[in-house]
């Protein structure tokens, strides 16, 4: 009686079953995992502030004497209700912070926008200017950081009040000067690169040269300024609400949230505790996406990217052009210095003049070099 091989019989090789083999699953790789890791923060931020607003059923508002002071979820007395708990007149503080959230980001984001306009311009005015106008540029600057950010709160809100243009103001004007001084030496040390100098030999003016050359260049620091500064625009904005000096408190903000916070803390600490911890969150996660863009947007440090992809085309045709002088000037050497015989029979051109030391030791000119000279009759002969 015969037996057949059952189909889901594991197959045989030279009478031995083999083990079955079980799809393995591939795990990300590092740099996918480091990636997650660096924009997590960023986006839990974003979806919060963004998204969350206009699912959570919440209203920021809404008050309720009854429930007020009411803990988060997880203490005991909390409820689904209010998963982080209420304030004092029963308001929700998870909608107030998910609202204060939002604005504080935008004001961040046209902070950090506007103040990035003012110094980059100023920057590549200084960098490209004669020295007047760079020590001018570098006078007002310097002056600019001697006065404290709060000072000049004070003083704007002394005399125009409180409100979200008057905040935007004295943001804009006293952080632009992180944007021109770094733009300032960048640009003067790019300027001094091949491919600039190669772009002025051909006739380009000042204004191309900064938009087509020098801007791309200076494009990963950028990156990395702006947010960074989107993060400190919004730490600015906290502390000068958190003073009295910024918003209003109809205008729900971080800072207000903690200020409004901080006469319960014994109480109730959950208040100013939340809105602190969403500001953390916020700073921390621009600081680490701006890392993650850095290392993204470098031309040397892209995924497969070779050593060409790091250069400008203009430093491309600087070492062309070399290379093709050097190949012009071997061949007026060999055309001043014709073949000659060497003992052997062996016609070979004069070989230029060499700084590498040759196998006897010396330097200047190679033994070949040396020898060539001699006669074949007066070069030593080997004994065998």
């Amino acid at each position: 009686m015969t037996h057949h091989a059952s189909p889901l019989a594991a197959p045989t090789v030279f009478g031995r079953e083999e083990e079955p083999q079980h799809p393995t699953t591939r795990r990300p790789p590092s740099w996918m995992r480091r990636d997650l890791v660096l924009l997590l923060p960023i986006a839990l931020f974003l979806i919060a502030a963004l998204v969350l607003p206009a699912i959570y059923a919440g209203s920021p508002t809404a008050q309720d004497l009854q429930g007020r002071l009411k803990p988060p979820l997880l203490f005991d007395g909390g409820s689904w209700a209010h998963p982080l708990g209420t304030d004092g007149l029963g308001r929700d503080v998870l909608a107030r912070t998910l609202a204060a959230m939002s604005l504080s980001l935008r004001i961040g984001v046209l902070a950090a926008l506007g103040a990035s306009a003012i110094g980059i311009t100023l920057g590549l005015i200084a960098a490209g200017g004669n020295r007047a106008i760079d020590a001018s540029i570098t006078t007002l600057s310097d002056v600019v950081l001697t006065v404290p950010f709060v000072v000049v709160g004070i003083v704007v809100t002394a005399i125009l009040g409180q409100g979200l243009p008057n905040v935007l103001a004295v943001l804009v004007v006293t952080g632009w000067v992180a944007y021109a001084r770094i733009v300032r030496l960048q640009a003067r040390a790019i300027a001094r690169s091949d491919f600039v100098l190669a772009a002025k030999a051909l006739g380009g003016s000042r204004r191309h040269i900064a938009v087509a050359h020098i801007l791309p260049n200076l494009s990963p620091v950028l990156v990395l300024l702006i947010c960074q500064q989107i993060g400190a625009m919004m730490l600015y904005e906290a502390s000068l609400t958190y003073l009295g000096i910024g918003l209003p408190i109809e205008r729900l903000s971080l800072g207000g949230l903690v200020q409004a916070g901080q006469d319960q803390i014994f109480k109730a600490w959950w208040i100013g505790f939340m809105p602190g911890c969403a500001l953390a969150l916020a700073v921390i996660g621009l600081n680490l996406a701006a890392e993650w863009l850095q290392r993204r947007m470098r031309p040397d440090r892209r995924r497969g990217a070779t050593e060409s992809d790091a250069r400008p085309a203009a430093v491309d045709r600087i070492h062309a052009q070399d290379r093709m002088e050097r190949h012009d000037e071997w061949n007026a050497r060999s055309a001043r210095y014709p073949p000659r015989r060497r003992g052997g029979g062996r016609r070979t051109h004069a070989r230029p003049r060499s700084r590498r030391p040759g196998r006897c030791g010396h330097t200047g000119r190679g033994c070949d070099a040396r020898w060539a000279a001699v006669r074949p009759d007066d070069r030593p002969r080997s004994r065998s």
